[in-house]
């Protein structure tokens, strides 16, 4: 019979009177898998969640980047569940009303940063239970190249006027949940809800020739607008940001009595699905929701953070002060929106794009 190395070991520890043990392997880490925006979106939370490693061997994180909406992830969740493969999901709205729809999501009421967090970037379902960690707040709005338009716009029914011949920039409906069919629904005296106003005046618009293009994504609105194709367009902050490095831009973000040209908040939190890693995803978006890592984070995306701690600033003039958001402001209910944006985009495709095609 063979002695092995093991047994030697054991034998010399019950000689000296000593209780045998036993080797282990140190137990392999739990990977979180986070899921953000692509660019310096994804790279600033790769930086943070680094930092909320060190020292912790139990886990190890991975990450992905989101094709197009946000909301896609709950495809993603839904083709694996209950084994959850995404842990940390970085999105907007309408994910999260889809994730509490299908009864997905962790509690995250006791988290302890959760207190300094500003209520109106809280979540919220009717019983008053934060449905996920608010981490951002941007703004979408109207504006325009100051270098390519000649004279101040005041209202989107101006788009309209021959002057933007072949000028301005569209979103896809499929954008923000529809957004720009609520800012022009609100124009015409809609809104989310009374969406019919939005089509006539799109209606319109489309026979005019003025439309140049309708973007699909992020890039398309920051090349059309960078390279002189459009001159104004509906585009979130951060692509606006990028925009302003090489012209001169203005925010049609703060006109007062306008019913369309407002701050639209989009908001951007951490949702967590139930997993058997809910625990470590739960205390990493605390620790993002953190006042220093809110101030490191909105610096490195130039946003507005959720903590109200946290510091900020805002070279474009695009957030809101506390006190300015009922009179320049817009918090849309996406909740409503994500569950008829789908038609929206049919309708857009059935009533408008035929239209734009013929001019």
């Amino acid at each position: 019979m063979f002695t092995t190395r093991r047994s030697l070991i054991a034998s010399a520890a019950a000689s000296l009177g000593m209780s045998v043990f036993h080797e282990t392997l140190a137990q392999p880490a739990s990977t979180l898998v986070g899921v953000s925006w692509g660019g310096a979106q994804v790279d600033g939370a790769k930086a943070i969640a680094a930092e909320w490693l060190k020292g912790r061997r139990d886990y190890r994180m991975a990450w992905e980047v989101h094709e197009g909406s946000s909301s896609a992830v709950a495809t993603k969740i839904r083709s694996t569940w209950p084994e959850v493969k995404l842990h940390l999901c970085h999105v907007n709205d309408p994910a999260i009303h889809i994730m509490r729809r299908e009864g997905w999501l962790e509690s995250v009421n006791d988290l302890p940063n959760l207190k300094d967090a500003h209520p109106r970037f809280v979540l919220r379902d009717a019983a008053g239970n934060a449905l996920a960690v608010p981490h951002y707040a941007s703004t979408v709005c109207w504006g325009y190249r100051q270098d390519l338009v000649d004279r101040p716009i005041g209202s989107l029914e101006e788009l309209l006027d021959p002057r933007f011949k072949g000028r301005v920039g569209l979103r896809d409906p499929s954008s923000f949940s529809g957004l720009i069919l609520v800012a022009f629904a609100l124009e015409a005296g809609g809104d989310e809800k009374r969406i019919d106003p939005a089509f006539d005046i799109l209606a319109r618009l489309a026979r005019t020739g003025n439309v140049v293009n309708v973007a699909k994504g992020n890039a398309d609105v920051v090349n059309s607008l960078n390279l002189g194709e459009s001159s104004i367009a509906m585009a979130g902050l951060a692509e606006w940001s990028v925009v302003a490095r090489n012209h001169p831009v203005k925010l049609l973000a703060k006109l007062p009595g306008s019913r369309a040209l407002k701050s639209f908040y989009s908001l951007a939190h951490w949702a967590i699905p139930k997993s058997s890693v809910s625990a470590g995803a739960k205390d990493l978006a605390d620790y993002f929701l953190s006042p220093e890592r809110q101030t490191q984070y909105a610096k490195l995306i130039g946003t507005a953070p959720a903590n109200r701690l946290a510091r900020y600033d805002d070279p474009l003039g695009a957030l809101l002060k506390e006190d300015e958001f009922e009179r320049f402001g817009y918090f849309c209910d996406f909740d409503y929106m994500s569950q008829n944006v789908q038609k929206w985009i049919e309708r857009f495709d059935l009533e408008v794009r035929p239209l734009l095609r013929r001019s």
